[in-house]
């Protein structure tokens, strides 16, 4: 009976404390609160944030959004995570110029290439040509 109440009290943990936090605890996430959290968007791409680490709890979501102004502005979430996305957008948009550097940073050399195979081409078939003539001439190389 006691290993059972053990299991249930570890199995119900993690719930009673998410009953008890309130949306100012330091392991809310506030960028949640506030709209969402940004750690979802770009999940299994390049730009993946990774997984948030804080709570994500609907019930803390609609108490932040029914809590009077007067005690959800001083706490400043809502221009933290403005500057979070503003940082995020101009990281992104750094990658995206980088990568438009170096695709235009590739020389566009593909006149020579057709020409050299061109060339090639040619050499190849002047050199069969010369193997084919000592074949006939019953010279062997």
């Amino acid at each position: 009976m006691e290993y059972a109440r053990s299991m249930l009290a570890e199995l119900m943990g993690p719930l009673e404390q998410a009953q008890s936090k309130h949306f100012t605890d330091d392991d809310v996430c506030k960028n949640y609160l506030v709209a969402f959290c940004p750690n979802e968007l770009f999940t299994n791409t390049k730009s993946d944030l990774g997984i948030c680490t804080k709570l994500h709890l609907p019930r803390l979501k609609e108490a932040y959004d029914t809590a009077p102004a007067s005690q959800t502005a001083p706490l400043g979430y809502e221009s933290k995570f403005y500057e979070y996305l503003y940082q995020l957008v101009s990281d992104l948009d750094k990658r995206i110029k980088r990568g438009r550097e170096r695709l235009d940073a590739k020389p566009d050399d593909s006149d020579e290439k057709v020409e050299k195979v061109i060339m090639l081409d040619e050499r190849v078939k002047a050199l069969l040509n010369q193997v084919e003539a000592f074949a006939e001439e019953g010279m062997w190389i």
